[in-house]
């Protein structure tokens, strides 16, 4: 993994089957909710649903600092806790907890590289049973504000409108973007988007 920036943020499902019970590790699978992880999940693993427990659903926003300290201490999570976080859809939901973790603060929170599409193709060990972890009292850090170098802030209500600069890229046939199924969207070219990473 030495060709990632931060290789650390990444340990692979070799990894977690050694931690499995581990008591500094707390392990997490995030879904939209939780009907994978009732079918089967990594043992020891805890879930949240992306779609109740890690947003917001009146704000529509990332969880304030008091609904992450409930979720936090709800799962058993220390300041000090090793959380490995993984999930469906190559990690898309899981990115968006370890994103939340990043923001209020907390240092050691790490992806399972291939997510559950990975464990479950190698025929890793799975459980259907939920643990009870013991409540914390997690205090989160102040959120960290800032963004990535160069960026804009554009509210999503402009994002669609055809007069913003990704729109105005985008071809005409594309009116029916947001509620087209996502196998016939089109794709933005590099230009239209208003960021890009670089690649190391």
């Amino acid at each position: 993994m030495a060709d990632y920036a931060h290789p650390e943020t990444l340990v692979s499902t070799d990894w977690v089957a050694q931690h499995l019970t581990d008591p500094k590790v707390r392990i997490v699978e995030v879904d939209v909710d939780t009907k994978s992880y009732d079918e089967g999940h990594v043992p020891n693993a805890i879930a949240w649903a992306w779609n109740t427990q890690l947003a917001d659903t009146v704000r529509r926003d990332i969880l304030s600092a008091q609904q992450f300290e409930a979720l936090m201490s709800n799962s058993g999570i220390a300041r000090d806790s090793t959380v490995v976080i993984y999930g469906d859809n190559n990690n898309w939901f899981a990115a968006w907890a370890f994103w939340q973790m990043k923001i209020y603060g907390h240092s050691d929170v790490r992806l399972m590289k291939g997510g559950r599409k990975k464990c479950l193709a190698e025929g890793r060990e799975v459980s259907t049973e939920s643990p009870k972890p013991a409540a914390t009292k997690y205090r989160a850090s102040a959120a960290r504000d800032g963004h990535i170098p160069g960026a804009r802030s554009i509210p999503w209500g402009k994002a669609v409108s055809r007069k913003s600069p990704c729109a105005r890229a985008l071809p005409a046939s594309s009116d029916r973007l947001c509620s087209a199924p996502s196998r016939s969207r089109p794709r933005l070219p590099p230009r239209a988007l208003p960021w890009r990473l670089k690649a190391r």
